[in-house]
C-alpha cells in the first residue's frame, strides 16, 4: 500500500501572500461614521454637521478638517502602509493590528485637527454666543464622534 501525503504552506511564499492578500479585503475608515448620532432636540445629525463645516455654506466657511489632515500626513500615511504592507505580507503583523493602529493613527490626527483648527475664525456673533473662538468646537460633539472602523472592499 503506498500512501501520499501533501503540505500546503501557507505562512511563507507567494502561496501564503496570495491568500493572506485574498482572505484580507477591508479598509479603514477615519472621521464621522455611520450611526455617530444628531445634536439634541431633534437637530441635525452629527455627520450633516460635519459636512457643511468641511464642503462649507452660504454661511459656514469650508473648514475641511478630514483633508487638511490627509494633506499634511500624508508622507507618514504612505510611509506607515508600507510598513504595514511588508509586515503584513512577511506574516510578522496581522492584518487586523495593522489596520487598528493605522486607525487609531488616523482618529487622533483628524481630532489634533479639530483642535489645533483656528482659520477661517468664526463671525463676531458666534464668539459672542460661544465665549471663545475655536471654529469646530462647541459642544465637542462633532470631535468626540470622530473614530475609525473597518469596512469591507
Amino acid at each position: 500500500m503506498k500512501v501520499s501525503v501533501s503540505h500546503k504552506k501557507i505562512k511563507g511564499g507567494f502561496g501564503g501572500i496570495a491568500l493572506r492578500m485574498k482572505n484580507d479585503r477591508k479598509n479603514v475608515a477615519v472621521g464621522v461614521l455611520k450611526g455617530a448620532g444628531s445634536y439634541p432636540s431633534g437637530g441635525p445629525s452629527i455627520a450633516s454637521v460635519a459636512h457643511w463645516n468641511s464642503e462649507g455654506t452660504d454661511r459656514i466657511p469650508s473648514r475641511p478638517f478630514i483633508k487638511q489632515t490627509l494633506a499634511k500626513k500624508k508622507q507618514l500615511y504612505i510611509r506607515m502602509l508600507a510598513i504595514i504592507t511588508r509586515l503584513t505580507l512577511q506574516g510578522s503583523v496581522g492584518a487586523g493590528r495593522a489596520r487598528r493602529n493605522l486607525g487609531i493613527r488616523g482618529e487622533l490626527d483628524v481630532k489634533q485637527t479639530i483642535k489645533s483648527l483656528k482659520t477661517p475664525r468664526n463671525a463676531d456673533s458666534t464668539i459672542a454666543r460661544k465665549g471663545f473662538d475655536d471654529p469646530l468646537i462647541h459642544t465637542k460633539k462633532l470631535l468626540n464622534v470622530i473614530s475609525w472602523q473597518e469596512e469591507d472592499v
